[in-house]
């Protein structure tokens, strides 16, 4: 699945805009949209994903959930058990959790 600072990245190079443009017409600072396609920040606010949203023209539903945040779509909770006991997780962070756990099993595998 592809990051959330990776889909901005590509989205303003196809736009033919630097990051400096995209700061400036999006109303937030340089450092921090490169830390957002550098996944330095992982979870921008919903407001920052709004405005970018606005200026790529990308569905802001897909970037809320690239960024974690709960939507429509990944709202219902998921309960994941433990040996320490049950926590309730949404879709997107069941997700995440399959794909390091495919993770961690390449790593043994390859040993």
């Amino acid at each position: 699945m592809e990051r959330l600072g990776d889909i901005l990245k590509q989205r303003r190079r196809a736009l033919g805009l630097t990051l400096r443009e995209v700061a400036e017409k999006a109303g937030i600072s340089n450092p921090y949209l490169s830390q957002i396609e550098t996944h330095k920040i992982l979870s921008p606010s919903p407001s920052v994903l709004k405005k970018l949203s606005d200026l790529y023209s990308i569905p802001y539903n897909g970037l809320m959930e690239r960024a974690g945040h709960p939507t429509a779509n990944n709202s219902r909770q998921v309960v994941f058990r433990t040996s320490t006991g049950d926590m309730e997780i949404t879709k997107q962070e069941e997700r995440e959790l399959h794909e390091y756990l495919r993770f961690l099993r390449s790593k043994r595998s390859s040993r």
